[in-house]
């Protein structure tokens, strides 16, 4: 369960937050199989600039940009680094259908003023809170029962980041059979490019000290930084 990862990691981030520099990728499914070892590059970056930094990395699958402003909401006062943003089509396609769902079905166990305010914004009502985690987010630990009664019985699995590395190729068939849905994609795009790059450039001007290089993933596993 990625996103219950990412929400401890960045529950971590916001009340042990690490005293030194710190390189946060915050990204998809693509970003995270693109990282062959978080510390590997903790010790190359560390190695550059001179001093310790950390690399953490917030990848969840198909994160959409509100996701994005809810982890970065959760980034201490204190927070000193630089935040990495991956950037695909996918990201900015999401459509207002996607926010109300995301709003009933929370991946992420985090609380975010921005969010709520976006929400709020949207004419959806945000949750209610009550000032227990637990109960403001029952939600987000109902959706992940059963993932939480076989850890409780069999033990919680390992963290793999490369989930489908040592799995078979996609034959050219699957390829071919995602073409329709690729393509209805795109049509999103042109009606929700604008109202999706808002979304990050509203969750980037209110943090003028921290640097934001942008990722753009072309879909075929390569990057540009923009």
């Amino acid at each position: 369960d990625y996103d219950a990862w990412v929400t401890m990691t960045a529950h971590r981030l916001r009340h042990q937050p690490h005293a030194g520099l710190d390189v946060l990728f915050v990204t998809n499914s693509s970003g995270r199989h693109s990282i062959q070892s978080v510390d590997a590059v903790s010790q190359h970056v560390s190695d550059l600039v001179g001093e310790p930094v950390c690399f953490e990395m917030l990848a969840t699958g198909a994160q959409t940009l509100w996701e994005t402003e809810i982890l970065l909401d959760q980034l201490a006062d204190n927070f000193r680094g630089v935040v990495i943003i991956s950037m695909s089509v996918n990201r900015l396609t999401s459509t207002p259908e996607q926010l109300q769902y995301l709003a009933s079905n929370p991946r992420l166990g985090l609380d975010s003023v921005s969010y709520t305010g976006r929400l709020q914004a949207a004419g959806i009502v945000p949750p209610q809170h009550l000032g227990v985690y637990f109960l403001d987010h029952a939600r987000f630990f109902v959706l992940r029962r059963r993932a939480l009664i076989k850890n409780f019985l069999l033990g919680a699995r390992a963290y793999t980041p490369h989930r489908y590395r040592d799995g078979e190729f996609a034959l050219e068939s699957e390829w071919t059979a995602t073409t329709p849905r690729f393509m209805k994609r795109m049509h999103r795009f042109e009606e929700y490019r604008d109202a999706n790059f808002k979304v990050l450039s509203d969750m980037i001007i209110p943090l003028p000290n921290l640097r934001f290089p942008i990722v753009v993933d072309d879909g075929r596993g390569k990057g540009d930084e923009a």
